[in-house]
């Protein structure tokens, strides 16, 4: 009988386990056709002021060192926005990186 009473109270609290739920990051993607590195104040430039990107800059992680998979921006744009390359996408009509603009 003893037995039983502490094995009540024992199985009720192995369903108080805690669970730990990692926390997801919060992602800000600021996409501007034609802003440079150094256009930013918060890297470096004198000329343009941005306040508000700067304290996102100062309080979060910096993003360094970056390629594109195109010289224009559309492509960089589609494959943001989409998720997808877009090569990949016959329809997307982006034209290659060799054809003449004007």
């Amino acid at each position: 009988m003893k037995k039983i009473i502490y094995l009540v109270p024992t199985l009720s609290l192995v369903g108080c386990t805690s669970q730990h739920v990692e926390e997801k990051p919060n992602v800000i993607v600021i996409l501007a056709d034609d802003l440079g590195f150094g256009d930013v104040s918060a890297y470096g430039s004198t000329t343009i002021h941005t306040p508000n990107i700067d304290s996102l800059a100062h309080g979060g992680v910096c993003f360094m060192n970056g390629y594109a998979t195109s010289a224009t921006s559309t492509p960089s744009r589609y494959a943001l926005m989409t998720g997808m390359y877009p090569w990949k996408n016959k329809d997307a009509k982006i034209l290659p990186g060799d054809a003449p603009l004007i």
